[in-house]
């Protein structure tokens, strides 16, 4: 019989290999899959845009939006810890 020394090694080198071929076989897999799911075919609008909307033109609000960030305010305390 085989000591348990000689066999653990090896039972061990074989399952790390095992996991890692199941996680490469997975990735590629899910890598094919991901490509053929996502691949999308372009396609010219018919009839073209301009016949469902109205002509586009620049957005801009009157009076102009001006976005600012606020103040943080903080109060100190200064009394003693309870």
């Amino acid at each position: 019989m085989r000591s348990v020394r000689k066999v653990w090694p090896r039972a061990l080198r074989l399952l790390v290999a095992a996991f890692v071929l199941a996680l490469v076989s997975y990735l590629g897999v899910s890598y094919r899959v991901s490509e053929g799911v996502t691949k999308v075919e372009r396609t010219p609008l018919v009839p073209a845009a301009s016949v469902v909307s109205a002509t586009y033109e620049d957005f801009r609000p009157f009076p102009p939006i001006v976005l600012r960030p606020r103040r943080a305010i903080v109060r100190v305390s200064r009394s003693a810890p309870h």
